[in-house]
């Protein structure tokens, strides 16, 4: 991920319109990144009426946001597979699109969990649920592999990849979520042990 967030620090726009250029899926991702918002723009897009318009544009921040993370995500996958198979652009961009659908979540029907697509009585519980959904399943999947390594004894890769993962996709977003919400250690407080 460290390489997509480089080559799009060092210009945006060139990041974004190659991911847009390449991927189709990633192309149409502004305003189908979640269930919820998909099913707002297109309903509010079939209506013309002043107010619609605005409404229309307040799912702009979320969907740009998500939009830039999303390439990021992309263009280091995108990397990361042409490492592996030097020259096959067209592996890279599926392996690409496939990495955003299992870690970004979407809005498409055809990737969205049978609990985000069941019944309206269900879509009140499940409200932006589609990031949530692909991160269970990323848990779900890391304990699958964390529960084989230990059965196995491969200690070393619980160490070296087990470890690491749930630290990525656990561990960090906690403490930085409290970070940015202030709800940070005391000043009196010592860091490690509240982290």
């Amino acid at each position: 991920m460290m390489g997509g967030l480089i080559y799009m620090a060092k210009n945006p726009k060139a990041a974004w319109d190659f991911v847009n250029q390449a991927s189709g899926e990633m192309r149409h991702r502004f305003n189908a990144q979640d269930r919820d918002i998909y099913d707002t723009v297109r309903s509010i897009t079939l209506t013309k009426s002043p107010a619609d318009r605005i409404r229309h544009f307040a799912f702009h921040m979320i969907g740009g946001m998500d939009k830039a993370i999303s390439n990021v995500v992309w263009l280091g996958a995108y990397q990361q597979a042409l490492k592996s198979k030097p020259g096959d652009h067209d592996a890279a961009v599926i392996a690409a699109d496939r990495t955003v659908r299992l870690t970004q979540g979407t809005g498409s029907v055809k990737d969205m969990a049978k609990v985000l697509n069941t019944s309206e009585v269900l879509k009140l519980f499940t409200m932006f649920y589609s990031f949530f959904s692909a991160q269970y399943n990323m848990q779900v999947d890391l304990t699958r592999k964390t529960v084989h390594d230990i059965t196995d004894g491969e200690w070393r890769t619980l160490l070296t990849e087990r470890l690491p993962q749930w630290s990525y996709l656990v561990v960090f977003p906690a403490i930085a979520g409290a970070l940015l919400t202030g709800q940070g250690p005391a000043e009196d407080e010592d860091k490690t042990l509240w982290a």
